[in-house]
């Protein structure tokens, strides 16, 4: 799971936070707001629902709040090379 900052408007921060698939990249999901437990778990819903056998995410601490740690695992330069393919 990743994020993407987008906005600085009036310092109102708008983030993207999405979900690709491992091997194919599609994005499986996706959530735009604030960067809060509400927004990250829209995402993570749907990864639960789906079945997820893993997810990979950034140092981020909510995260471990919002992941059970069977399924988390935290990579440490997995997001940045996601974000240079996807640009």
């Amino acid at each position: 799971m990743n994020y993407v900052f987008i906005s600085n408007t009036r310092k109102k921060y708008i983030w993207l936070v999405y979900a690709l698939e491992k091997n194919s990249k599609n994005v499986v999901c996706f959530n735009v707001g604030k960067r809060t437990n509400k927004t990250l778990n829209r995402v993570l819903e749907t990864l639960k629902l789906s079945e997820a056998k893993k997810i990979f995410t950034d140092r981020l601490k909510n995260y471990k709040y919002l992941i059970n740690e069977k399924i988390h695992s935290v990579k440490r330069f997995g997001k940045k090379n996601i974000l240079k393919e996807r640009i």
